[in-house]
This record gives C-alpha cells, structure tokens and sequence, in this order.
C-alpha cells in the first residue's frame, strides 16, 4: 500500500507507520484500545495516504454473516430466481470487489459465524456465496479489526482462527501533553488554563477508584468547547458547569458504588483547580499555605500505601491475575441460612475468621494492582466487620469476571421459519407463495424466510459449600456465580449451595443483580460433610419450575460425596449434567468424570481463576 503526505495525528506517528507498513506487507491487522484513543481515525488515515478509503462495519450482536456478506433481493428472486444480478454485495464482497479495507468496529461484538466469514475471505483472498458464486478479492484487500478491551470482552470474544491470521497493534492514551494539543487543536482560541484544568479531569478520571470507565479525550474536547461559550455568556462557575455536561454521559461507575456519577466530577474539577493553583505555589480550593493537600485519587502512594501495594505473599496470591475493582461497599448481609454456622452475637467462630482472612487477602492484592486511591478504600472496609468485606469482595469478583468472560456462542440460536426481516435472503418458498396466492399487492411482510431466532435458556448452577470449600474455593465458587448472571442476563438462572444439605441463593424467575448473587454465595459459611445428591435434588426441583424451552444444569464440585445416596442416580434423572471441575487431582476428577457421564454431560476443570468465566461460559454454551 503506497503513501502519500498526509496530515499525522497527534500523538500517533509511530502507530501510522506501523499500520501503513502491515497493510502494505499484506497483513490483516487487529487494533485494541480504549474508546477514543484514535483507532477509527488511524485506518481512515492510513487509506487516505494511500489514496482509498475504509468500508465500515460497525460490529454488533446483530450483526448477521449475510449483512455482511450481501444477498438475494427477495423480489427479484421470487420473479426471475437466484440471478446474479438479484445479488446485492455486503460490505465485505465490496471491499473485496474494490481491494480497499475491511474496517470492523468493535469486532469483539459480532457473532461466531459473522467472524468465519471473515476469516475465510482472510485465508484464501476468496469468498464462495452460496447461489451466487465465488468472489475473489483484489489487490489491497484487507480486514482491519478493533476491539475495545474495556468493554470486558476483548480479544478474548475473538476466536484463535481469527488471531492467526492477524497482526495485533495495541493502542493506550496519549500522554498528557499530547492530549492537551489535541484539544487546542480542535477547539480554535481555547483558553489554556482551560485546556490544563479538562485533560487533567478526564485523566483523572481513568484511575478515579470508583470509575469504571473513565473518559476519552472527547470528553475535554466537549468540556473546553462548551466551558469557552459560557464564558462568553458570563455564566458563573461555567469550567464545572461545561464538566458536568460534558463528562457525565462518558463516565461509568463501579457496580455498588454508592454516588452520583455528578459528585465525581465535581471532585475530579476540585482536584484539577487544585493541582493548577499547587503547580503555581499558591493556595488552591480547600487549602492553606501551612496545611498539607488531601491525598488526590491520581497521586502515588504514601508510604501507607506502599506497604498495601508490597509483593502478596498470602495464600491467595495466586487468584489476584485479573484486573481489580474499587468499590464504595456498603452494609447488609445475606445470611447463609442453613449452611450458616457461628454467626451469631459473640466471637467469630473460625470459619468466619478464615473466610475474613482469604477474602481481606484477595481484596488487598486488589488494592495492590489498582494504586493508592484503591489501596486506602480496600484497607478501609477490610477495617470494617465482615459485611463489609464480602460486599466489597463481590464487587471485585465482578468486575474481574467482566474483564474476561467471553461473548457468548448463543447468539442466533435455532433455525426457524420467519417473516422477512431484512437480515436473511434464505426464502422458505412454499410458505412465501402460499400466503403471496391469497395476496393481491404484497409487501415485504408476506415473506418467510429461514433465519436464526434466540433461544432462552434455564439453567441451574449448583455450588458446594462443604468444609472443603473454605478460603480460596469460596471466591472461586462466587466468580461461577457471577460469571453465570452476567453471561446469562436474559436467561433463567438458579443457585443452589449444598453442603450437608441445600439451599436456594437465586430462583429463576428472581432478579438478583450479579454483585448480590456473588456477596450471597460469599456470606455462606462452607462446612460439614458433602450431600452432592441433596444439592442435585434441588437442582431437578428448580429446573421443572423454568418455562425456559433449553435446559442446563452446571454443578461445581471436588467429585467428593460422603453424605446422601449415590449423586450418580440423581444425574441420570438430568437431561443433561455438566461437571465443572474444582480439582487436579486424579481419583477425584475421576468422579467427577462418572458423575457427567451420569448425566449425559461434560466434565471441564479450571487451572486458575482468570480461566474460570470461560470454562463457565463453555458449558453453558454447550
């Protein structure tokens, strides 16, 4: 791909050369990076060198493999059948057609067969159209894929197929200066205090801990554009009024936080006016000269905070490999009700104290990989009773559970017959012509066509919640959770926890956000023996009280039993049994290997935490 002189973006040669030199080299590229770093300008500047520009897709679960690829008008079909000149070319055979680039936005959104599609016309430079032919890509033909990985997919919703045949250029935020020459560049006669006071808002506002999503540099952009016209019109206060307007619609709150998303930026214009009136040696709001300025939620840490962000050492290292969450945690609890034990009045009993100590572990090596401003949050509710540290644990769980849980496969669901809806071009002839004989003018709503509908699911998840799974294993046991709600939000799910019996955390027809499921299953209290066959019981009880046409049933467990009758006649009433596997050890994966073979299911394991939501996701899925 040649060049030519073009304008660069700020900020961004290195990745224009980088970009011009894989396109050139004929290789298929895959761009990650937050919302606003540039991606879109980036492809549509490296085409404009070259003398071309990107056909677009903007990538969603609606996506469909035939938008994508193009189709058969319908009423050409129905007079003449499947012409060549009834076909109208998707953007993809367009691209391939012109040899210019494929730009998929926010790849990570489409569905499974959308993907292989692509993947196809990326392996051979050739697509076959069912009825219509093959389509053979011209020279400069290439797919330029982004993803954002704050959205919690990622790559990781894009199949390996797909990775291979891809060159990945990652992107993060420029660095202030240049952000500050992106807004003086886009808003003419901007004032530069102004300019100084927005980026550092919106900065601030990627490492808020209680953001989960900070704002791009659109959001500065926004705020000086607008903050400079109040000025004009003599409006008190108009930096914090232009804040407010500008920022409140890109940022997004932690899950629990108890706040107002307006409350944060007006902390983060606080501490902006603050850190202008520090950087000139002069008193700044809520100062004086003789006192010390309160920690700010982007400075380094203290040394207090230095010894919270120290190597873990704890027995729960291993399970802090996912990003972490801040969280206002709040108080309340979910008492486990029969599995509870020793939680009344007086002293901790030593389960209690053990679930403190794994959970107060799991939230510091949070605090440790988030900064200082999480560090003091974390430490203060660890200081708080127990409550406290389950609702702030559960809130990390999710959060992690977000930045890795895969795009579901379920997208499309089963084939059936439909009405036209402009997505397929498959006609279901016989059904089309014998509704069109009894209709004097038709119209697109008297077609049928074979098309993908979504199917609903029931699923139930059954937990253990015997003395073996203390500690570590009762965090595992709520990211199963979580992963579950989340993945299944129009779903049907229930929770079930069994030790030496069984309890019901979540009916299927109950709304019950994914932070609460994951706070009820760490207020349980593990102990006693294991009657694997009571928590199945339930389990079969629950699953016939769903509407739900699909039915799965996922139970967690060490394939250890020693209460109850055999679980193995329990899963033979399934329909179908998943086994996820809490153990590496041989004699009892074993178990859990008879016990899915049982149930006509699957029995898959997890080596660490981060691996969980997808082995969740895999079942599920089937």
């Amino acid at each position: 791909m040649s060049r030519t002189a073009a304008p660069r973006l700020i900020g961004r040669g290195e990745e224009l050369d980088v970009l011009a030199a894989a396109l050139s080299a004929g290789r298929h590229v895959l761009i990650e990076g937050p919302h606003g770093v540039g991606k879109s300008l980036l492809v549509a500047q490296v085409c404009a060198a070259a003398g071309t520009r990107p056909v677009i897709v903007h990538g969603s679960s609606a996506l469909t493999a035939s938008a994508l690829v193009g189709g058969h008008d319908p009423s050409v079909v129905l007079r003449r059948g499947y012409a060549r000149d009834a076909f109208l070319a998707g953007p993809l055979v367009a691209a391939m057609h012109t040899g210019r680039v494929l730009y998929i936005d926010e790849a990570n959104r489409v569905p499974a067969d959308v993907v292989n599609a692509l993947i196809s016309a990326m392996s051979e430079a050739m697509l076959v159209v069912p009825r219509f032919g093959p389509v053979r890509a011209e020279s400069g033909f290439r797919v330029v894929a982004s993803v954002n990985p704050l959205d919690g997919v990622g790559t990781s919703a894009l199949p390996a197929a797909f990775l291979d045949r891809a060159v990945r250029l990652a992107l993060d935020y420029q660095n202030a200066a240049d952000e500050r020459a992106i807004v003086r560049a886009r808003v003419a006669g901007a004032q530069p205090a102004l300019v100084v006071r927005a980026v550092y808002a919106v900065r601030a506002s990627r490492g808020h801990p209680d953001v989960r999503v900070g704002s791009s540099i659109r959001g500065a952009i926004d705020l000086v554009s607008i903050a400079s016209f109040l000025a004009r019109l003599d409006v008190d206060d108009a930096g914090l009024d232009a804040a407010l307007l500008s920022l409140s619609s890109k940022i997004v709150l932690r899950s629990g936080v108890d706040r107002t998303v307006e409350s944060v930026i007006r902390e983060l214009w606080a501490d902006a006016i603050i850190s202008e009136h520090r950087a000139a040696d002069r008193p700044g709001l809520g100062e004086t000269s003789g006192e010390p300025l309160p920690p700010s939620s982007v400075e380094l840490a203290g040394e207090d905070e230095r010894e919270a962000c120290a190597p873990d050492t704890s027995s729960t290292a291993r399970i802090a490999q996912l990003p972490s969450e801040p969280s206002a945690s709040g108080r309340g609890s979910v008492h486990g009700g029969a599995l509870d034990s020793g939680q009344g009045a007086g002293p901790e009993s030593e389960v209690a104290t053990q679930t403190r100590q794994a959970l107060a572990a799991f939230v510091r090596s949070s605090g440790r990989q988030h900064g200082a401003g999480w560090a003091r949050t974390a430490r203060a509710a660890i200081s708080r009773d127990l409550t406290d540290v389950e609702r702030l644990a559960a809130t990390i769980v999710v959060h992690r559970v977000r930045g890795v849980l895969p795009v579901s496969g379920q997208v499309g669901g089963r084939f059936a017959t439909v009405r036209y809806n402009f997505r397929s071009d498959d006609l279901d002839l016989d059904r089309t012509i014998a509704e069109l004989v009894e209709t004097p003018a038709p119209t697109s709503a008297h077609l049928w066509v074979h098309d993908r509908v979504p199917r609903r699911r029931g699923v139930v998840l059954m937990l253990d919640a015997s003395g073996s799974m203390r500690g570590d294993r009762a965090i595992e046991s709520a990211t199963a959770a979580a992963a579950s709600a989340l993945a299944l939000e129009r779903d049907e799910l229930a929770v079930v926890a069994f030790g030496t019996g069984a309890e019901v955390l979540k009916r299927g027809e109950e709304t019950v956000p994914a932070p609460e499921l994951a706070r009820r299953v760490l207020a349980l209290r593990p102990h006693g023996l294991t009657d694997l066959s009571a928590g199945l019981e339930a389990g079969l009880g629950l699953l016939a009280t769903m509407q739900s046409p699909v039915k799965v049933a996922v139970v967690m467990t060490d394939g250890v039993q020693n209460k109850g009758v055999d679980a193995r006649v329990l899963a033979a009433r399934y329909q179908r049994l998943d086994v996820l596997a809490t153990t590496d050890s041989p004699w009892r994966l074993r178990h859990c290997q008879a016990l899915a073979a049982a149930g006509r299911g699957r029995c898959l394991r997890y080596d660490r935490l981060d691996r969980l939501p997808a082995t969740i996701s895999q079942l599920l899925n089937g």
